[in-house]
């Protein structure tokens, strides 16, 4: 029989990528990696948290959670402001539930900002930055909260919170105290205008009970300060000298003049003072500008409310 003849099936070629496809995908690659290194770069120049000082967080819980770290001494220092606490809300916008202030930063547009304020106008304390619900595992013991990292709305860098977490993970319970506002008299039950029951603060206890957060590397640099209200809103000076104060300044006095000075505030001192931590973590606080020359008393530093502080603090 006749040797039957195979058939060959044809080969089917493999579709390969042109130079061209190879070039935009290489592009395309670069680009993305180039976009992740700037984001990464721009998150650790304006991180919050560069020098090693204390920090307190404000976390938008329904009932608002203050939370403070001491590199110092490697504790955490924390309170729950309750929900009917009638807070003086920052921006002039009057006495607000603190349950109420993160939706009125969401509606704002700007996020935690108003409730962090205004607990720092409130209870006279320096706050740092807010984070929003469920923040607070930023603080846990133990290190449990490193999804945060992505999944929490707040105005701290990645590398804020990675910080946050190594440092905060490594406190334990004998290291951290809660503060129970009502307990210490900071708060007071009250009834309110609409016939609700509900918190006031009382400024003298808040000034007393909450010193415990004051900045030690402030402290130690022993500075005096001299308040000026150039602003058309009067009880400024007050309000900054008592979180002036908790930061660790000693304020020598405070002042109002009549001379209008634009922008928010501004701190003024010689070089030297303005170069100190003290100079620069009060400048951080209110997010002031820097100016050299001489105060207008005789102390180390001064700080100067322009026109638009009271519209953001």
């Amino acid at each position: 029989m006749p040797a039957r003849k195979t058939r060959r099936t044809p080969s089917v070629k493999k579709k390969r990528l042109t130079p061209v496809v190879k070039y935009l995908i290489l592009i395309a690659f670069l680009a993305i990696f180039g976009f992740v290194l700037w984001k990464m770069g721009e998150a650790w120049t304006k991180r919050l948290w560069k020098d090693g000082s204390r920090i307190t967080i404000v976390v938008a819980n329904p009932s608002p959670e203050v939370f403070s770290y001491n590199p110092e001494n490697a504790s955490i220092t924390q309170f729950t402001v309750p929900s009917d606490a009638q807070l003086d809300a920052s921006g002039g916008y009057g006495s607000w539930s603190a349950a109420s202030l993160w939706d009125l930063g969401i509606q704002e547009r700007a996020g935690g900002q108003i409730l962090a304020r205004s607990i720092q106008r409130s209870f006279g304390i320096p706050v740092n930055g807010w984070t929003g619900r469920g923040g607070n595992v930023l603080f846990a013991e133990g290190e449990l909260g490193w999804f945060s990292l992505v999944n929490i709305q707040s105005n701290l860098t990645f590398f804020d919170k990675v910080n946050l977490l190594l440092a905060s993970g490594r406190v334990g319970r004998l290291s951290r105290a809660n503060i129970d506002l009502e307990q210490r008299g900071v708060i007071k039950p009250k009834s309110l205008a609409d016939g609700t029951k509900g918190f006031v603060i009382n400024p003298d206890k808040s000034l007393s009970e909450l010193d415990t957060l004051r900045d030690d590397k402030v402290f130690l640099d022993q500075k005096t300060l001299k308040i000026t209200n150039a602003a058309s809103v009067s009880g400024l000076a007050a309000q900054v000298s008592r979180v002036a104060s908790v930061l660790g300044l000693r304020v020598i006095s405070t002042d109002s003049t009549k001379g209008k000075v634009l922008g928010v505030c501004t701190v003024r001192g010689k070089d030297s003072e303005l170069k100190s931590f003290a100079a620069r973590r009060l400048v951080a606080t209110y997010g002031c500008e820097s100016e050299v020359g001489d105060p207008s008393g005789p102390t180390n530093l001064e700080i100067i409310l322009g026109a638009k502080f009271a519209k953001e603090y």
